[in-house]
């Protein structure tokens, strides 16, 4: 993964040096932040941070990654110093429904999953400017490897995923994908700060 500072570096740096620009980040995890988005340090005990620190504490009880926290403010960052010089670019974070609702027994999860909506909107705001647009996407139940891991095969927790769906079934990987690739695109052009529920109509119950 590339949760950490330099892993975030190594990557902007290949996508200058194979395309020259560096057009589009999308990021599958998450962190929030106290000071303004690029300018966040990279330790976390610095006091400026002491949101994040606490978040990251929270997850880590929960037995959470470290990539759920750092990767999208390292990954911000790092685009943002090749964004700012051509004064374009698009950065899509991932967060899920979990951040836009409750579910209970999962508080870890869902703090950290709003604190990427908030970090989202904060970053679409102070890179607005600089010709940056920041969105994420918040995925409800998707066919992935990690839920058909969950699920085991067993049909009755399917239908119990599916049960708080209005559209009756799971949400494939290529649906949220499509989404992330709108958000990334010149029909996209005027969207900022924007937290996309790709969820079959979950939330709006």
């Amino acid at each position: 993964g590339v949760d950490g500072s330099p892993g975030c570096e190594r990557v902007t740096r290949l996508g200058v040096d194979v395309g020259g620009t560096f057009t589009d980040l999308v990021l599958w995890d998450d962190v929030t932040g106290t000071t303004i988005v690029h300018k966040v340090p990279s330790t976390p005990e610095d006091p400026s941070v002491g949101a994040l620190a606490g978040i990251r504490e929270l997850c880590a009880r929960a037995g959470l990654p470290a990539a759920a926290l750092d990767g999208v403010i390292h990954g911000t960052t790092s685009a943002y110093r090749a964004m700012v010089a051509q004064r374009s670019g698009h950065i899509v974070n991932t967060a899920s429904v979990a951040g836009m609702t409750v579910w209970t027994h999962a508080a870890p999860y869902g703090v950290s999953k709003a604190a990427v909506i908030q970090l989202t909107k904060t970053t679409a705001l102070e890179y607005a400017e600089e010709g940056i647009r920041a969105n994420c996407v918040c995925p409800g139940s998707a066919r992935t490897p990690m839920l058909e891991g969950f699920m085991g095969g067993d049909p009755k927790i399917e239908r119990m995923m599916t049960a708080g769906v209005p559209l009756g079934r799971l949400a494939t990987p290529a649906e949220i994908a499509e989404a992330i690739v709108w958000l990334c695109s010149d029909a996209a052009s005027f969207v900022i700060g924007h937290a996309m529920a790709v969820d079959g109509g979950s939330v709006v119950q």
